[in-house]
């Protein structure tokens, strides 16, 4: 019997509860309709579209990209060849093995007439004078001071050709 009236109890509070909620459902759509109604969005009209002009790609007329193809220079059009290429063939100098600036120029020595660059590589300090190779690039030694070394490499360009390039490796504080 107690089940039958949590039943029953349970049906009546279930009504009545249904009986508020579309009562209420009511009333705030219809508060809603009543704040809407003076809200109409004023939307702008579309900007025409602007027709863009043609553009003719003539893809016959540009280099291949996957074909490998020689860059032609600025010098190789002008004329200027230099046709210096480093003998390949030659013995290597211990200093060849280091980059330009993996070495340090840590003193300048003086026999005679003679100057002679003291030039650090890792830990090992080599004694050198004008004419020997240093560098990666084929660099030779073409004068030394006493504020430094001047070096003249040769490098090749995009173009397969071998060009000059110049440095200096200046005399570096403490040792």
């Amino acid at each position: 019997m107690k089940r039958a009236r949590i039943y029953t109890l349970t049906w009546i509070l279930s009504l009545l509860l249904l009986g508020c909620a579309d009562q209420a459902s009511e009333n705030l759509q219809a508060e809603l309709d009543a704040m809407s109604s003076g809200l109409r969005a004023q939307i702008d009209p579309l900007p025409q579209l602007i027709e863009p002009a043609p553009l003719s790609y003539l893809a016959a007329e540009l280099p291949d990209p996957f074909r490998a193809q020689r860059v032609e220079t600025a010098a190789r059009s002008r004329g200027a060849h230099t046709g210096t290429a480093p003998d390949l063939s030659r013995p290597r100098e211990p200093l060849e093995a280091f980059a330009l600036d993996q070495l340090q120029v840590v003193g300048i020595l003086q026999q005679r007439s003679d100057y002679f660059a003291l030039i650090r590589a890792g830990t090992v300090v080599y004694r050198l004078r004008v004419g020997q190779r240093l560098g990666q690039n084929h660099g030779r030694i073409t004068a030394v001071d006493t504020q430094g070394v001047d070096i003249k490499e040769l490098v090749q360009d995009a173009a397969g050709d071998w060009t000059e390039r110049r440095g200096r490796l200046s005399v570096q504080g403490g040792g």
